[in-house]
């Protein structure tokens, strides 16, 4: 695996937790499609591509990150079987403005929300229901690490939605209790993982993987 890294938080991200710390080993993605998103510098769509899936979907709104997550994409020669989307999940399709400038950061999108200045770029929002649409999804597996998007997203999605998924793996940043809910709704069984390169409370910061018997 080769990557740009470009800062000590974003290291600490790759190697500790997506890496090393295992954030995503409940995961079976062997021949599987997965929507990743906040797919960042594109180390996740590396690393499940060579755990064996079959195409990465990944979602990245910061134009910053997308563009490293371009660069590492071509010298790992995986383009064939990436799709990448210069976007954002969110509850409803939109266009947003990004008021951030060229910075590595986590802040989160809001749509119509202006943090003063000009706009610096367009960002494109899909829903679930959009992309699963677009890419004919079905029995596939779902990451998100979108910095507090899980909540309005994934809380507004249809059952029939998150059923189209088989795997599903959520960073959470203010609780769990609301996405265990609606997932074990859907037919998930869940298990609570915490953040391992950070010291914080897994009631507020942690990982949701949620596990289906069979394909819907």
């Amino acid at each position: 695996m080769f990557l740009l890294i470009p800062t000590v938080d974003i290291l600490n991200d790759v190697v500790f937790e997506n890496l090393v710390g295992g954030a995503y080993d409940d995961l079976n993605v062997v021949n599987k499609v997965v929507v990743d998103v906040g797919a960042g510098i594109g180390d996740t769509v590396i690393l499940f591509l060579s755990r064996g899936a079959r195409t990465v979907i990944a979602l990245e709104p910061f134009l910053s990150l997308y563009r490293l997550m371009e660069t590492n994409v071509k010298l790992n020669n995986i383009g064939g079987k990436v799709v990448l989307l210069n976007a954002a999940l969110g509850p409803s399709d939109a266009e947003i403005c990004n008021f951030v400038d060229e910075v590595l950061d986590y802040r989160q999108f809001k749509p119509g929300e202006a943090r003063g200045g000009e706009c610096k770029e367009g960002v494109k929002v899909y829903t679930l229901d959009s992309l699963v649409s677009m890419f004919d999804i079905e029995n596939a597996i779902l990451k998100v690490d979108c910095e507090g998007c899980e909540y309005e997203t994934i809380l507004t999605t249809r059952l029939e939605i998150l059923k189209l998924f088989n795997q599903i793996v959520i960073e959470y940043h203010n609780g769990y209790w609301r996405l265990k809910r609606v997932l074990e709704e859907a037919g998930f069984k869940t298990i609570i993982k915490p953040i391992r390169s950070s010291n914080v409370p897994i009631k507020k910061h942690g990982y949701i993987v949620a596990l289906r018997d069979t394909p819907f």
